[in-house]
């Protein structure tokens, strides 16, 4: 027969609660600081690819590559905007990480004394879901309008994207005819 584990002291398992939150922060900011510089590294190639594409369309009077250009700019554009979702979702997770460890520290601090609040941090801290992409919901690339809507910056998805698909476009009339 097997004997039952010791269960942990409230300190103690509240000890390793605060840990696997500080290990998820962690994580976090690491998938942040990784998708902000893929994205980054996926637009300027996706804007070097543009002009090179368009470049030669132009110069080789071709309305194929002219209409690839924007193309190769819609494309860019879809998966950087795949890029700043999964940026701003992750962003959040970072700020709702941040705000679990602040109440903690209030449980250390001003609220030290105040039993309900220690019960409400303990509560937030066991229901805490744990793993930085288990708790990202999945991107659906056919509803691509809700995260376009909030895509950052917005200047980027709602002038230069769509001024390089523009331009793309108008360059393959032009050569064309």
């Amino acid at each position: 027969m097997t004997e039952q584990p010791e269960s942990l002291s409230i300190e103690h398992r509240e000890k390793n609660l605060v840990d696997l939150v500080r290990l998820d922060y962690d994580a976090t900011l690491r998938t942040v600081q990784g998708v902000l510089s893929t994205g980054v590294s996926i637009r300027a190639a996706g804007f070097a690819a543009w002009g090179v594409v368009l470049g030669v369309g132009v110069n080789a009077d071709s309305w194929p590559f002219c209409l690839l250009a924007s193309i190769v700019a819609l494309l860019f554009g879809y998966v950087d905007l795949i890029h700043a979702t999964l940026y701003r979702r992750a962003l959040a997770r970072a700020t709702e990480l941040e705000s679990l460890l602040d109440s903690y520290v209030d449980r250390l601090g001003i609220d030290a004394d105040d039993e309900a609040a220690i019960i409400k941090t303990m509560a937030r801290f066991e229901m805490h879901k744990f793993g930085v992409y288990r708790t990202m919901p999945r991107m659906s690339p056919w509803r691509i309008w809700t995260p376009y809507k909030r895509a950052r910056p917005a200047a980027v998805f709602w002038v230069i994207y769509p001024a390089l698909i523009v331009v793309g476009l108008v360059a393959t009339l032009v050569v064309a005819f």
